[in-house]
This record gives structure tokens, C-alpha cells and sequence, in this order.
């Protein structure tokens, strides 16, 4: 693999070179650039068809044309936490395309050569409560990789399954998808890392602990090498994160952040679901989410709500922004909140996303939510706070995309007409300058990404046709001087 990294000086030939090369690229901008490009697969699933009304979700039948219909979007591959990295591997997560097919995909590419290895797993995507036909785009594939011993572990299928639901039972033995390797199958060969070095599937994580009612697994790692996972448990308006540790032997039982049926408690008269996610950030437990209530005022979600644990385990120790302890399990959300993004637009709000946000290693706080969207009028809002700064700067002079964090550097990335762009602002200003933008070549659907050792990995669906279309790999090298 060829790195091209850019770097401005002064001397008047280097720099005409450097605007010759950025005119014959039309892509680079500054010290970003495209190190590869690898095609994954040409069938990664994709729900092609319609999006089928609730009231209808357990009666409709399969259509005769092939397209495949939907419950929520009609998003699937990629998805959810579907990429992670380890020592020189990138680790992927896919279902294979198209409706007939849909089997479980891990893809291993090894970012010395460029080489890549499929590992195909039996089970199949269930569809909507195990109705296949009806794609259901919660049902994730999670891969997390434990340095202590180098298993490859996955998580997948699952949305809030038990053996009630769906009614009926069928998932009474099906309801909680768990597969782990063996030890040091994350650094195997490419022709030894092959569906024999996984452990048959479980129900379970740790015997004896309850995992029905799961949706969402993500998975990260903590300073000290233990490999966490956190899933949420229970529904969109009432339900809690909950995280487990798997410290290289065992995993621990469940560990809550929040509680569940909250207005059981005092001076709580409202339950709460909460849309977001859990980071170990610059040696902290840090999570950001919006919430969900039965609420006249807003559809689906509302609010910025952030806090962070100094605990390595992330159970106790929990405080707001302003750095005030706050309950553990949290009950109240609004212990928490520093902002509502719903403020920006008149009348009845929606906002269907979660926010996306990062802190920056001297700990600037960024928060973006896309697309809220009122009577007549859709925005976006960016709520961030310099770490010494007392309060936050709110604007709706924001482009848009995903937030992520270097040092004290912020990456903003996400798609302009269909095709890649990513922005850079110091942390704790909303300045942002495009550091690279693709102005021809392919048209994306959506992708996922992760920064690693200012390495940035985009996983993307390609625009084509049918439930299988194609799916990439985009590495770029930002130019960040280690």
C-alpha cells in the first residue's frame, strides 16, 4: 500500500507541484489523501423495495418482483459498530446481498498488502420479528477484537428478541446472536483465518445473566485492554444501555448506565428511551445521546445530553459537563442536558437521528444533530463548548456530516453529492475548512467510518440497483504528524 502524504513548505517548487498534483486529482485538499480504494463485495444487502406500514409488518406477504421491502430503513450494509482495526487488519461486517441470500459476512483486509479474506457464517438475516422477507435495518453486525488475547468477537440479528417476541416463540432458542474465535485468530494467516476458527454460536455472553429485549451492540476498548460491549435493553421510550467487559477469559455480567420505567420513580412522571452511543475517549467513559418520550411537543427525539465516568469500568463515578457528580444508574436524563437543537424551528419538532458528537483530548465538548426539521424549516445545529468555557456556543451555520476527534483537531466526513468529503475545524470553533472532496468517479448511498492513528477508514455502499450492490473500502491517510 502506497501513502501519499502532502506536506506544505515554503519553497516555491514544492508548492507549485503540490497545486499541480491537487489540480490533476481534483481531490485532495491540503495534507488529506485517498491511500486505497478496495472493493469488499458487488452484493452487499441492500433493501430495494418499500417500506412497509406497522399495521402491516406481521400480515404482508412477499411481493412477487424481487425487491426486498422494509421495517424503519432501508439501510443494512454497512451499519451500525460493522468496522474495527487491529495491529495491520481491518476487520468488516456485512450481509450478503441479494434478498435470497443475506448470510452473516465478516471481511479481514490487511492494509500492508491489500489482500482480503471472506469468512461466509450459516445464519441469515431474519427480517422483521424472523419475517425474512421484510428487511429489518436495526439488526446490525458488531465486531469487536480483544487485545488481550487477539478473539474476534460478533454480535448480530437483534432487535429486542426474547422468546416472547416474536409472538409465538419462534426465537425462543434464536433470540440472542453471539460468536467468538479462538484465541489469536485476529493476526492468523490469511489462508488459516477461515469459519473453523469460530466457536458455534451462543445465547449468551455470560451464563446465568439476562439477554432478552437487546438491540444495538457496540463494542470498544479501554486503556487497560479489556474489550467492552454496550447493547440497549428494552424499547425506543423506555429503555436503558447496559454494558458488559470481556477481560480476556470471561465476560462480566450486565452493568447499567441508566434505569428502566424511570416514571416509577420520584418526581420522574415520564419513561425514557435514549438514542446515542458510548465512547472510551482520552482515557474516559464518555456517552452523548438524544432522548425519546411520549411527548405532544416533539416526534421521536429531543435534547443534547452528555456525560463522562473517570471509572476504568464505566459504572460509577458519572458527571455532567460541568464536571457535577449525577446519578448511577441515571434516572433523570435532565441531570445531564445542556441543550434542546428542537429550539432552532418553529413549531412541532422531529428529529429522527441521534446526535453525533466527540470530545477532544484538552476536552472541547461537540455535539451536531442533522436535519431537525420544524413547521416549514430543516437544520442543522452544532452545540460545542471550548474546555475553558463555561457554557456552550450554539449555531446552525453547520454543514453537516460525522464528528470525529484527533488530539485536539476536529474531522467533520460524510457525502456531497454522493461523494466523499471531509472538513477540519480546531477543536472548540465551528470554522471548518474542506481538507479533501471527491468531484467525480462514484455515487455513495451512506458509509461508516472510524479514525485509527489518523489512518480514516470509510465503509461505503456504492449506488447501484437490486437488494446486492456494491460495497468499499476508502483509506485516507490525514496527514496529522504522529
Amino acid at each position: 500500500m502506497t501513502r501519499i502524504c502532502l506536506t506544505l513548505n515554503r519553497s516555491f517548487s514544492i508548492l507549485t507541484s503540490l497545486l499541480i498534483l491537487v489540480a490533476l486529482s481534483n481531490k485532495s485538499i491540503g495534507q488529506v489523501s485517498l491511500v486505497s480504494e478496495i472493493l469488499i463485495s458487488d452484493t452487499g444487502l441492500y433493501f430495494d423495495g418499500d417500506e412497509v406500514a406497522p399495521s402491516q409488518r406481521l400480515e404482508k406477504l412477499d411481493r412477487t418482483d424481487g425487491r426486498y421491502d422494509y421495517a424503519f430503513g432501508n439501510r443494512i450494509t454497512p451499519h451500525g459498530d460493522c468496522i474495527a482495526t487491529y495491529g495491520d487488519y481491518v476487520f468488516l461486517t456485512w450481509y450478503k446481498g441479494g434478498k435470497e441470500n443475506r448470510q452473516v459476512m465478516l471481511t479481514r483486509v490487511n492494509t500492508k498488502t491489500n489482500s482480503r479474506v471472506n469468512i461466509e457464517f450459516t445464519h441469515k438475516h431474519t427480517g422483521f420479528q424472523n419475517r425474512w422477507h421484510i428487511g429489518e435495518s436495526h439488526n446490525t453486525i458488531a465486531v469487536g477484537i480483544s487485545p488481550k488475547n487477539e478473539t474476534v468477537h460478533l454480535l448480530y440479528d437483534m432487535h429486542a428478541y426474547s422468546p416472547n417476541r416474536p409472538s409465538g416463540g419462534s426465537l425462543t432458542e434464536d433470540y440472542f446472536r453471539y460468536r467468538m474465535s479462538v484465541e489469536n485468530a485476529a493476526t492468523l494467516p490469511d489462508d488459516e483465518f477461515t469459519l473453523d476458527k469460530f466457536y458455534p454460536k451462543k445465547l449468551y455472553l455470560k451464563q446465568g445473566e439476562d439477554y432478552t429485549g437487546l438491540t444495538y451492540p457496540d463494542f470498544f476498548v479501554n486503556d487497560l485492554g479489556d474489550l467492552f460491549v454496550k447493547m440497549r435493553v428494552g424499547g425506543n421510550d423506555n429503555g436503558k444501555f447496559q454494558i458488559a467487559n470481556y477481560d480476556g477469559g470471561t465476560w462480566s455480567g450486565w452493568k447499567d448506565y441508566n434505569v428502566l420505567n424511570a416514571k416509577s420513580a420520584p418526581g420522574i412522571n415520564y419513561n425514557w428511551g435514549l438514542y446515542g452511543y458510548l465512547q472510551y475517549l482520552n482515557g474516559k467513559f464518555q456517552i452523548g445521546y438524544s432522548i425519546r418520550k411520549n411527548d405532544e411537543e416533539f416526534v421521536y427525539n429531543n435534547g443534547f445530553f452528555y456525560s463522562y465516568s473517570d471509572d476504568p469500568e464505566g459504572i460509577n463515578d458519572w458527571h455532567n459537563y460541568k464536571g457535577e457528580k449525577v446519578s448511577s444508574p441515571l434516572v433523570d436524563p435532565y441531570e445531564i442536558f445542556f441543550y434542546e437543537p428542537a429550539d432552532v424551528v418553529p413549531g412541532k419538532v422531529t428529529i429522527t437521528t441521534s446526535p453525533s458528537w466527540t470530545v477532544t483530548q484538552r476536552g472541547d465538548i461537540h455535539f451536531m444533530m442533522n436535519n431537525v426539521s420544524g413547521s416549514g424549516e430543516t437544520r442543522n445545529v452544532h452545540s460545542y463548548k471550548k474546555a475553558s468555557d463555561s457554557e456552550f456556543t450554539h449555531t446552525t451555520e453547520f454543514p453537516g456530516g460525522e464528528l470525529r476527534s484527533v488530539g485536539n483537531e476536529l474531522y467533520l466526513i460524510g457525502l456531497e453529492n454522493d461523494r466523499p468529503i471531509i472538513r477540519k475545524a480546531e477543536g472548540g470553533t465551528n470554522d471548518w475548512t474542506v481538507v479533501y472532496k471527491e468531484a467525480s468517479g462514484k455515487r455513495f448511498r451512506f458509509g461508516n467510518l472510524l479514525i485509527v492513528d489518523g489512518i480514516l477508514y470509510f465503509y461505503l455502499m456504492e449506488t447501484g440497483s437490486g437488494s446486492g450492490q456494491p460495497i468499499w473500502l476508502q483509506t485516507y491517510d490525514l496527514g496529522i504528524n504522529s
